[in-house]
């Protein structure tokens, strides 16, 4: 199926393709798509259970716009990978150098989920 053949197509609005978009989250979730529409989308932080931190954090969002932005989505699972859900808070790497506001901001957000 072509995106002009959807329901309500409309050129104006940005259409991803599940290729397209799947491998800029490699690092942090495990995506699997069906034949029939499905999207399975398990967090995950170098194949286990997710830390969270600054990459699921901005990567839920994100994969969220692309997944919603695919026609030949209708259903998005996500769940976890590894022996839990959600692992634990992963803190940033203090090599990097200090948190800009921005970041900060993000990441003490981030622990008020947790």
């Amino acid at each position: 199926m072509s995106f002009k053949d959807v329901p309500g197509y409309d050129p104006a609005i940005p259409y991803r393709k599940f290729e397209e978009y799947a491998p800029r989250f490699k690092n942090n979730f495990f995506l699997d798509k069906t034949d029939n529409g499905v999207l399975t989308a398990r967090w995950h932080t170098d194949g286990k259970g997710m830390l969270w931190g600054r990459g699921p954090h901005k990567g839920i969002g994100q994969l969220c716009m692309d997944v919603h932005q695919d026609p030949d989505i209708d259903v998005l699972i996500l769940g976890g990978s590894g022996h839990n859900y959600m692992g634990t808070f992963n803190p940033p790497d203090p090599a990097r150098g200090p948190l800009t506001p921005e970041e900060r901001y993000d990441l003490e957000l981030s622990l008020i989920h947790i």
